[in-house]
C-alpha cells in the first residue's frame, strides 16, 4: 500500500475526490462506487431494498459510548449551508410520525434528564435565534387550532400540577425585567377588556340588561304602599326629572 497524500483538517474529502478523479482519468481500475469523500454515497441512489436491507441489518443494534463519542467530535463544529438546510425540510416536509413510532420516542426518552452543560448550551441557542426565526415559527402556527381532544388531553395532562417553590422562583426571575412591546401591551389590553365586557359578577347575571325591563323590575320588588306612585318612584331611581 502506497500513501499518496497526508494531512490534517477537513479537506480529506475533497483531497480523496481529487485523486478519484485523477486516477479515473489516468484509466485505473478503481473500486469506488461513489465519488469519494467522507464515506457516503455522494451522487449514487440508493434503491429501496437496499437501504431496507441495511436498516434490518442495523436494528437493534446500540452503539458503545466511545463509537458515539467520535461520531459526535465528527459531527462538532460542521456548519449546514442554507441549500441543505431547505433540502432537509423539504424532505421531511409533510411526513407523519406513526403513533407506534411515537410511543416508542417517548419510552425511550422517559425519565431521561438533560445535564445542566446540555441545558445551558439549548437555552444559549434560543437566545441567539433570528427574529426571521420566530416569524416563521409564529407563522406555523398562527391560525392553527387545537381540536377537543387534543384540548381535553391537555387539559388532563395538566390537572392537579403544582409548581414547586424553586420552579416558581426560577419562572418569576426569568421574567423579571422584561418589558412587552406596544403591539403586544395593545393585544393584552384588548385581551383584558373583552374579558371584562363578557365576565359578569352572580349579582349581575340576573339583573336585566335592558333598561324598562330593568324599570319594570324595580317596580315589582316595591313594596305595597310604594306602588301607588311607580311612575314618580321610577323615575326618580333612574335620575331622571318628575
Amino acid at each position: 500500500m502506497e500513501i499518496i497524500e497526508a494531512g490534517l483538517g477537513n479537506g480529506h474529502g475533497a483531497a480523496e475526490r481529487a485523486w478519484i478523479a485523477e486516477y479515473k482519468r489516468r484509466g485505473a481500475k478503481l473500486t469506488n462506487i461513489t465519488k469519494g469523500g467522507d464515506g457516503g454515497w455522494d451522487g449514487v441512489k440508493q434503491s429501496p431494498e437496499h437501504v431496507a436491507k441495511k436498516a434490518a441489518a442495523n436494528r437493534g443494534k446500540k452503539r458503545s459510548p466511545e463509537a458515539r463519542a467520535r461520531i459526535s467530535e465528527r459531527q462538532r463544529g460542521k456548519v449546514i449551508s442554507p441549500e441543505h438546510r431547505a433540502k432537509l425540510a423539504a424532505a421531511g416536509r409533510g411526513r407523519t410520525i406513526t403513533k407506534a413510532a411515537r410511543e416508542k420516542l417517548a419510552a425511550a426518552n422517559r425519565g431521561k434528564k438533560l445535564s445542566d452543560e446540555t441545558r445551558a448550551r439549548i437555552s444559549a441557542a434560543n437566545k441567539n435565534r433570528a427574529p426571521e426565526v420566530y416569524e416563521r415559527m409564529a407563522a406555523t402556527k398562527r391560525g392553527s387550532k387545537h381540536s377537543p381532544e387534543t384540548r381535553s388531553k391537555m387539559s388532563a395532562a395538566h390537572s392537579g400540577k403544582r409548581f414547586s417553590e424553586a420552579t416558581r422562583e426560577k419562572m418569576s426571575a426569568a421574567q423579571r425585567g422584561k418589558k412587552h412591546s406596544e403591539a403586544t401591551r395593545e393585544k393584552l389590553a384588548l385581551i383584558a377588556s373583552q374579558r371584562t365586557s363578557t365576565k359578569r359578577t352572580p349579582a349581575s347575571k340576573s339583573r336585566p340588561r335592558n333598561e324598562e325591563a330593568r324599570r319594570a323590575r324595580l317596580l315589582k320588588t316595591l313594596r305595597p304602599y310604594e306602588l301607588a306612585r311607580p311612575k314618580q318612584l321610577a323615575l326618580t331611581s333612574t335620575g331622571e326629572d318628575g
